[in-house]
């Protein structure tokens, strides 16, 4: 971790930045990358500086013409503690992907950087390479902390990078960005209304994106037994004797003896399934991806466990090099995919708290918000998703409908006052990395604020 002379400069860095990209974060020579003509950069920033807290990431211009002007996105992964770099740009939307050797990057072909211009940030401390030189930070993790220092982040970044100050600017993610995106979109609007250093936030896009556990829990339940997979006694005892909305082990407390029962009943029916995608074989690596049970399956590693290509690509010493990690004085860059404690020593009372009140002041400040849900994901499943919109009490602009792709239907969506819904047929948990083309048709038809065309 940097101490001393390198923690200056890296403070240094930040306030003496021009009116220009850091060229100090320029990405040179990444090894094994195909050619480009877009440019990256990459590196910490410090988020709190008396705690010695930075975040890392990794910017990629847009693969555009017109690159200066398109859209400017951040990007979160959830977990808690999973790697935006890792799961967002290599396993998902970035403009590469590792080869199987795990010393190679391969283009993508659907990547989201050809409609904007994209940032992943590894938030909070502790995940990827972002990290705290204050030892008890690692068992401090809450809502309220992610979302000041991803704020804090976004206005250091800003700083290093004013010339896209302008451009309209959006949040994606997933999972538990479910909490991570709606808590960052309040703090940007609270920023703002201080009229300095104000961030162009138009909007935010989650996918399969943890909200409310009564709703979540109960979803997947209601999911569980649509699919047949639970038997209808089972569903029952589930829905009749479980406490969805305080998930109790979470809290460290006691299940209904009868819920538990059931519980275990379902884990033991579901297990030979992957939970994010159930169409898909699950990892036989003996990950704890597979074993999640009913009532914390939306926690730690909430990622491909099978790819460790990722993992041994980004512990390269040469990668690191390249991306500017050398610089940062930590001699101890170990990279993973989940940061385990990260999930571990989160505050319990914030992952089982409801977004639904700050979905409904978001909505009333007219930001556009955009849900879509993998359908065959038995993780934040689309029921649980449904229920949690249909609470908001939001009137419909359109019918439910068929959204297409290529002239194949791709899902169904129906647009609200405020928000608009959108399911993706066939994707699970990680909805580009399964159908990768609708993926980002969605996006570019969420960027334009223009549902995609009816089949």
């Amino acid at each position: 971790m940097p101490t001393g002379l390198t923690w200056i400069l890296l403070i240094l860095l930040a306030i003496t930045a021009s009116q220009a990209a850091n060229p100090s974060h320029l990405v040179r020579n990444l090894p094994g990358q195909p050619q480009v003509q877009f440019k990256q950069y990459a590196g910490h920033l410090v988020v709190n500086a008396s705690a010695q807290r930075a975040y890392f990431y990794w910017f990629f211009e847009a693969d555009h013409q017109n690159q200066t002007s398109q859209p400017l996105a951040l990007w979160l992964s959830g977990g808690p503690g999973c790697s935006s770099v890792g799961a967002g740009a290599f396993g998902e939307i970035g403009p590469f992907s590792v080869d199987i050797s795990g010393t190679k990057l391969e283009k993508r072909r659907d990547a989201w950087n050809k409609a904007a211009n994209l940032i992943f940030l590894e938030s909070p401390h502790g995940t990827g390479f972002s990290y705290t030189n204050t030892t008890s930070d690692y068992t401090i993790y809450n809502d309220e902390m992610t979302a000041s220092d991803n704020l804090q982040f976004l206005l250091e970044w800003f700083r290093n990078f004013p010339e896209y100050s302008k451009n309209e600017f959006y949040l994606l993610g997933e999972s538990y960005s479910g909490h991570y995106i709606p808590t960052l979109a309040m703090k940007i609007l609270e920023n703002n209304a201080n009229g300095k250093n104000i961030i162009n936030l138009k909007g935010f896009s989650l996918g399969n994106a943890w909200t409310d556990p009564a709703h979540d829990m109960r979803g997947d339940v209601e999911f569980y037994y649509s699919h047949s997979l639970i038997p209808e006694q089972t569903y029952n005892e589930l829905i009749q004797n479980c406490d969805f909305s305080t998930m109790r082990p979470i809290l460290g407390g006691s299940m209904n003896p009868n819920c538990q029962a059931a519980s275990a009943i379902t884990n033991r029916l579901i297990s030979g399934l992957s939970h994010y995608n159930i169409y898909k074989p699950p990892c036989k690596n003996g990950s704890s991806i597979t074993s999640q049970s009913l009532h914390t399956n939306m926690l730690v590693n909430a990622y491909n466990p099978c790819d460790d290509k990722t993992e041994s690509y980004l512990n390269q010493r040469s990668v690191q090099a390249s991306l500017n990690l050398a610089s940062s004085g930590n001699s101890t860059n170990s990279w993973k995919l989940c940061n385990a404690k990260a999930s571990e020593y989160y505050q319990a009372s914030d992952i089982i708290v409801s977004m639904l009140p700050l979905y409904k002041s978001l909505i009333q400040k007219k930001l556009r918000i955009w849900i879509y849900s993998g359908d065959a994901d038995g993780v934040v499943s689309t029921l649980s998703t449904r229920s949690w919109i249909k609470e908001l009490n939001l009137t419909s602009q359109t019918p439910w409908f068929a959204w297409s792709h290529k002239d194949k239907v791709a899902g169904w969506s129906q647009a609200y006052n405020g928000l608009t819904f959108l399911t993706v047929l066939g994707a699970g948990h990680m909805v580009p990395q399964d159908k990768p083309q609708q993926a980002l048709s969605l996006f570019e038809h969420f960027l334009k604020g223009k549902v995609p065309p009816a089949n």
